[in-house]
């Protein structure tokens, strides 16, 4: 699966286009991200978000977009203990989602206080200039960096 990343502004406005072009609301909740030291160009976090654990691999893939693989965890705190040990705590990122569903693609506005506001689509790389187009983003702001990289 492809990821893309795009600093935005003004979140109600791209909501409300969201909800205009016919996007599905999946809702929103908060989430926790602690991120792990690991070579250039990859990132590895155990994300925490209702009551799940998944442990989330990605990777620069082309010029602005990355490479997903997500799995999903029994038990996290084991699984992050051990990789504290192995590799290094770099950032523990707290964050309010609310995500989309839009022709086969996710689309998610992550709001981090002292960072911003950033739209991420995941899905077909080709898909994501037209969904950006639509929601009026004609000049997009793209960013390769984890979120842990940015506080």
């Amino acid at each position: 699966m492809q990821q893309v990343k795009v600093r935005i502004f003004q979140q109600s406005a791209v909501r409300n286009r969201l909800k205009l072009m016919g996007a599905q609301f999946l809702g929103s909740w908060t989430e926790k991200d602690t991120y792990f030291l690991q070579p250039a160009e990859c990132f590895l976090k155990i994300k925490r978000m209702k009551g799940a654990a998944f442990l989330v691999r990605m990777c620069r893939e082309g010029q602005w977009g990355l490479k997903k693989d997500a799995k999903p965890l029994k038990d996290a705190d084991r699984k992050e203990k051990e990789l504290s040990e192995k590799f290094g705590v770099t950032g523990v990122i707290e964050k309010r989602v609310h995500s989309y569903s839009y022709r086969g693609s996710s689309i998610s506005i992550h709001s981090l206080p002292a960072i911003g506001d950033f739209l991420i689509i995941e899905g077909k790389l080709s898909e994501t200039r037209p969904i950006l187009k639509k929601l009026g983003i004609e000049k997009p702001e793209f960013v390769s960096l984890a979120f842990s990289e940015m506080a």
